[in-house]
């Protein structure tokens, strides 16, 4: 036993001296379920995270810390009469038969939820509970359905009427449900952490099933993110074995194509870095995270060499694009991710997700000058050249 605990620890990747007491944390239990001491079906706990810190162990100031609150204290829009987030009905274009007004989002509620449980306020504890607890309810938990594992995008459309209902959604709010168990479970009710874990469990054998292609970029990330997650918060072996290979396959098939199928999407390749720093951030093994890292450079490889600083605007063409222009949101996540933590004006995806540009390519999103980029894609030796 002395042997094998002496190699686990050695294979551990160097990490910020701020992240040592998680990884001391990680490692007592990993060591409580090979001595025996921890039961198989005890979920595993990663410890709460210091609500004011984020992935890559930058603090965030006072000052800071107490805009994001009153950023999420300024949200008007939760409607306490069904406990949901309310917000103007929007479509790409699929998936829904609505046409307008107003909904409540399955996803953007989650997320609200975090961002409650985030401000460390009882008052915000007490709603995100509220919000989880109903959303919860709205997943499909019959095993003999076809959208068994899924919700529907909106209170105001269950998933019998969507046209048809979107499969993705097991990975966006399995995701969403993994971070609150993730950062704050200690904070939540045991029977309400009951039902979310039987949720995420759910929403991972949805993912498996469907068993996306690496081709999908955005999606397969992040099914890779939930399944590897739930194999570990489960002990499950065999769900936790089959993320880490649909990981090396995606990493494969990426290398393979020279970059992403969903090529420098304004869209899909910011929520690609989100889902690579999830991985990064809560993914216990080696192998994976080397892995991931990669992947997240190659991404911000992508955005350095096609934005454009002096017009903050991104170059095609696009693989998948839904506006014409960048929104404002979108120059503001760039450019807080050249910048040390001090200088970045605080968002609700910067303090969970302070993205930082590898070194290597920041020098391109702090060049104003004008520039040339061939990108090649295509099943050979990649060629990306920024001139």
């Amino acid at each position: 036993m002395k042997e094998k605990l002496s190699t686990f620890v050695q294979s551990l990747r160097p990490l910020p001296v701020k992240c040592f007491k998680k990884t001391f944390t990680v490692l007592a239990l990993t060591i409580a379920m090979a001595t025996g001491n921890l039961s198989a079906s005890t979920p595993f706990h990663l410890p709460h995270s210091d609500t004011t810190s984020n992935l890559f162990g930058l603090p965030l100031d006072k000052k800071q810390y107490q805009r994001f609150k009153q950023i999420v204290r300024n949200i008007k829009s939760y409607d306490a009469d069904v406990k949901m987030l309310s917000q103007k009905f929007s479509t790409p274009g699929y998936h829904t038969a609505l046409h307008g007004g107003r909904v409540h989002s399955t996803f953007s509620s989650l997320g609200y939820a975090l961002n409650l449980l985030n401000t460390n306020e009882t008052t915000d504890r007490s709603r995100a509970i509220e919000i989880i607890d109903k959303v919860v309810s709205l997943q499909d938990t019959n095993h003999n359905s076809k959208t068994f594992g899924l919700w529907s995008w909106y209170l105001e459309e269950p998933l019998p009427a969507m046209q048809p209902p979107d499969e993705n959604w097991a990975d966006f709010c399995g995701k969403r449900l993994i971070e609150i168990v993730a950062l704050h479970r200690s904070r939540l009710p045991e029977t309400l952490m009951q039902r979310i874990d039987s949720s995420i469990i759910y929403a991972a054998r949805e993912i498996r099933k469907r068993n996306v292609s690496p081709s999908y970029t955005n999606i397969a990330i992040m099914g890779t993110f939930v399944t590897i997650m739930a194999g570990q918060l489960y002990h499950d072996p065999g769900m936790e074995a089959y993320g880490l290979a649909r990981l090396n396959r995606f990493y494969e098939y990426t290398k393979l194509q020279g970059g992403f199928t969903e090529y420098n999407s304004p869209t899909y390749t910011k929520v690609a870095v989100e889902d690579l720093q999830r991985l990064l951030r809560y993914v216990r093994d080696v192998r994976a995270c080397q892995q991931a890292r990669e992947l997240y450079n190659r991404a911000w490889k992508d955005i350095a060499l096609h934005y454009h600083v002096s017009s903050e605007q991104w170059s095609g063409p696009h693989s998948r694009c839904y506006a014409t222009l960048l929104p404002n949101d979108m120059g503001l996540f760039i450019k807080n991710a050249t910048v040390s933590p001090d200088r970045r004006e605080i968002t609700l995806d910067d303090y969970m997700y302070c993205s930082m540009v590898p070194d290597s390519i920041k020098h391109y999103l702090l060049n104003t000058e004008t520039r040339t980029v061939i990108d090649s894609f295509k099943r050979s030796a990649p060629t990306l050249v920024g001139t």
